[in-house]
């Protein structure tokens, strides 16, 4: 196909964002939807490729982290994966838990409980009051602020191999694949869910005090549920690296000095950084509810040189994101998949671009919500693109394809344009 310089698909995973962009300075898949399962085979079939050389996870969410879960665990191909920094300092107590990180987590589960008792009624559940919690505690004083540390927060010599930390490789090399399931199976878990409801006690004897701790309160039992369901998605992600070889980078987010990149692709809102020391197991809660934060997604751009390239926003509003890069022509990729919530977002680019607006193309991956997308997404300049629309009775689910051809994105063959109303 002549004149055909780069491309960039939106993945149609069942709910999140799955973004793939192949360049001809190298591939990157950002994200991978909420689906672990099959997630594999879905990339292998709409890119026709069998890997990428960077594989980057935006946050701990789970419609964007498990299916980086599943690439990993499948077996694609990939030279590096690129995660949040905040990760590293929570890895260590995750990776092989045990009764006395559980009982900390419970602990501190039923501490925050109060504070969060009317704001559960906003919560559909588990996962959506977690995150509720970690965007209700940021900007916390608890002494470890990453705003102010140095980038490169070492408090002692650190040995460090692939991105790996050696005390968190040796960790790494112990921890098994379902570390966590001493604590999920006698009590019935499936994925993190239990029903607020639920009142039997656990057969073990080790397992009653957590569970007196922790879920008899249904809004402690949600913050509880929901720091095990994150903590395992960073564990698998880690494990699954390390045991396939598999370099890291590790990006500290900032809304200041955005640092660390290849030649092609770099953050906008976060610094390399080598190591991060251990959090206080006594926040352990908070810190892996940060790692959830939508506000605090890691935003990354794709300079295609003298071609328009594409930002990947993640769930971010922008509001961090001090410097943009020239975004004439690009693509962006929609905001927390067109969330009213992120109407910044869509302002600041607007802002950015004054005359040039029309020549963008918003891409946006979701499943299906009623109130997504929200009115800043159907009003933002440019033309825009779904994987599925509100009229998805009549347009099914689709593959997003863009090519740059010529210095510019065209769509591929049979690629609707947004249909939203």
């Amino acid at each position: 196909m002549s004149g055909i310089v780069a491309r960039f698909i939106a993945i149609p995973v069942g709910q999140g964002d799955a973004f793939y962009l192949e360049t001809p300075s190298g591939s990157v898949l950002v994200d991978g939807g909420r689906g672990s399962a099959g997630f594999a085979e879905l990339f292998m079939q709409t890119t026709r490729a069998k890997g990428v050389d960077i594989v980057v996870c935006t946050h701990n969410d789970a419609d964007h982290a498990n299916g980086i879960i599943g690439f990993l665990e499948g077996g694609l191909e990939c030279r590096e994966v690129w995660l949040p920094g905040r990760w590293l300092g929570v890895l260590p107590h995750v990776l092989n838990p045990n009764p006395k990180v559980a009982e900390a987590l419970a602990v501190q589960a039923r501490e925050a409980a109060p504070a969060l008792r009317e704001r559960s009624r906003q919560a559909p559940g588990i996962r959506t009051l977690f995150e509720i919690y970690g965007d209700s505690m940021l900007g916390e004083p608890f002494g470890y602020d990453e705003e102010s540390s140095s980038p490169l927060p070492i408090s002692r010599p650190v040995e460090v191999t692939d991105g790996w930390p050696g005390d968190l490789a040796e960790a790494l090399e112990q921890a098994l694949w379902d570390e966590w399931e001493w604590l999920r199976e006698p009590w019935g878990w499936l994925l993190g869910w239990m029903p607020y409801w639920w009142r039997e006690l656990p057969p073990y004897p080790r397992e009653w005090h957590i569970w007196r701790v922790a879920c008899q309160d249904p809004v402690a039992c949600a913050l509880f549920l929901g720091a095990l369901d994150a903590a395992e998605r960073i564990r698998r992600i880690a494990v699954a690296a390390y045991h396939r070889g598999v370099a890291v980078r590790w990006f500290e987010y900032t809304a200041s000095s955005p640092q660390g990149e290849t030649r092609w692709l770099r953050p906008l809102n976060g610094r390399e950084v080598a190591y991060v020391p251990p959090v206080p197991i006594n926040k352990l809660l908070y810190f892996l509810a940060l790692t959830t934060s939508n506000r605090k997604s890691l935003v990354f751009w794709a300079d295609l040189d003298d071609c328009p390239g594409v930002l990947f926003t993640a769930d971010s509003d922008l509001r961090d994101v001090h410097q943009l890069p020239d975004l004439t022509g690009a693509i962006i990729t929609a905001p927390h998949h067109g969330s009213e919530a992120n109407a910044n977002a869509y302002s600041k680019v607007s802002k950015h671009l004054g005359s040039s607006q029309a020549n963008i193309t918003w891409v946006r991956s979701d499943g299906c919500f009623r109130d997504r997308p929200g009115q800043s997404y159907l009003s933002a300049p440019g033309r825009r693109i779904c994987t599925i629309c509100r009229t998805r009775a009549r347009q099914p689910k689709q593959a997003v394809r863009l090519l740059m051809r010529w210095r510019c994105w065209v769509r591929e063959r049979g690629v609707r344009l947004c249909s939203c109303q």
